[in-house]
């Protein structure tokens, strides 16, 4: 799910959704 991880881990930065 590696792929999950690198979607959410910037997005998470961007939008602030962690």
């Amino acid at each position: 799910m590696a792929a999950l991880r690198v979607l959410v881990l910037p997005e998470s930065q961007v939008n602030g959704i962690g």
